[in-house]
């Protein structure tokens, strides 16, 4: 089960000395072009795209690349594009969805509500949310509702019309098409908005929802996957879930080279012991589900992030220096409750300024790319995220999931209890106030 997007024709990016041709392929399947200077952090080319898209909400989503080793990556914003992106392949992102949050009523825009559809739209055509024949329907037919309005029975007289829009993954039968229609008709008289808003309320519940699997071993070699998401590390086997370590009940994460460790709580949780190892087959897969962990449980958990300091020593620099800087939900939360204006309800059917596809029949029976052309003079954008992050090259790195009001250098775990601790070398520390 993996994403059916594919690494373009190799090109060499550089379109001139000293410029870069990054394309963003949006939700829609629109793609803009931008010609960005060659050292470009990544932020600045995340600002650009969620400034076009009049986007309030932004810190749910990202930019997502195909790495060198054909990994699905995120931006890192504080890097430049060269030092992370492949050196001879055309610059392709995809803005995607990064954080799924338990339940759509958290989502305050309609906008974003939107975007959040249309990602669950690519997940079910590439395969990434696997789930019942009767839920696929269902999902399928908010989708259609969504997009064309109310079942016709003058117009729609057989399943014809449900293979034109494209919302079931390949291959399909007649029979899912039909279970599809008769959703349909049993929708008459919901509006786009709340079609999407039950379609995201329906995904939620799916076991696969906004999971990514990635492949590891346990201490004793069986295979396993494991995930992030709100809730905290999951474990599977397969597709199904045969654990999950919540937030609460992990002390600390740690890498070292291939091996991935959740420290537990020793008390309360009645795991038969406190640390529970993982293998991956690389350091770098495992250092990269390492920072997927470290940027759930700060999104997530956490009240807020406190800019780490960026001097470190000169004579010893052991483990990860990496951080989540960017807002947490709560933080993004109120930030929109406190900026939100009432705006002008976005055209659906029109390729204005957002680049959203056209609702209307005609145009969903020729389908085709948009494309989009960022401004040709670059300049920053100022938005009120910061970057979200920094990497290292190291092959070992910890993250301790501290308590309410807690500081770097403290160790704190969630019975009350707190012991002053020096850091020692390789260890990360975030400065964070968690729930």
């Amino acid at each position: 089960m993996t994403d059916s997007r594919k690494t373009p024709p190799t090109s060499p990016h550089r379109s001139s000395g000293k410029t870069l041709t990054v394309k963003v392929v949006l939700l829609d399947d629109t793609v803009n072009s931008f010609q960005v200077p060659a050292r470009l952090p990544g932020q600045e080319l995340f600002n650009a795209v969620v400034k076009k898209l009049k986007l309030l909400e932004v810190d749910y989503f990202d930019l997502e690349f195909l790495s060198r080793d054909g990994r699905q990556s995120w931006l890192e914003h504080e890097k430049t594009l060269p030092k992370q992106c492949p050196s001879t392949a055309e610059l392709i992102f995809y803005f995607s969805v990064k954080f799924y949050p338990p339940d759509p009523h958290l989502l305050e825009d309609e906008f974003t509500r939107f975007l959040f559809a249309l990602q669950i739209k690519r997940d079910l055509l590439n395969g990434l949310l696997p789930c019942s024949e009767n839920t696929l329907a269902l999902l399928a037919s908010y989708l259609v509702q969504a997009e064309i309005g109310d079942f016709l029975e003058d117009e729609y007289l057989d399943t014809l019309y449900l293979t034109q829009l494209k919302v079931l993954p390949q291959p399909y039968t007649d029979e899912l098409l039909f279970k599809v229609m008769e959703y349909h008709k049993a929708h008459l008289g919901l509006t786009p908005e709340d079609a999407e808003y039950s379609l995201l309320d329906t995904a939620r519940k799916v076991e696969l929802y906004g999971i990514r699997l990635h492949p590891a071993r346990d201490h004793e070699g069986l295979p396993l996957n494991l995930a992030v998401a709100h809730a905290g590390v999951l474990v599977f086997q397969g597709t199904a879930r045969i654990n999950t370590f919540s937030w609460a009940k992990i002390r600390k994460l740690s890498f070292k080279r291939k091996k991935f460790l959740v420290k537990l709580h020793p008390e309360g949780y009645n795991y038969f012991k406190d640390v529970v190892e993982f293998y991956f087959d690389s350091r770098d897969e495992c250092k990269h589900f390492w920072k997927k962990c470290i940027e759930h449980h700060t999104f997530f958990r956490c009240q807020g992030v406190k800019q780490a300091g960026k001097s470190r020593s000169k004579v010893v620099s052991k483990g990860s220096s990496f951080r989540y800087c960017g807002r947490t939900q709560k933080q993004l939360i109120e930030f929109v409750r406190e900026n939100y204006v009432k705006r002008p309800q976005f055209d659906r059917s029109s390729s204005g300024a957002r680049s959203l596809p056209s609702r209307s029949p005609a145009a969903r029976r020729a389908p085709h790319l948009q494309s989009g052309s960022g401004s040709g003079h670059w300049q920053q954008q100022q938005q009120n995220s910061s970057a979200r992050s920094a990497a290292s090259t190291s092959s070992a790195g910890s993250h301790v999931l501290l308590a309410a009001g807690a500081s770097a250098g403290v160790e704190v775990d969630f019975y009350g209890g707190q012991r002053s601790r020096t850091l020692p070398a390789g260890q990360h520390y975030l400065q964070v106030s968690c729930v």
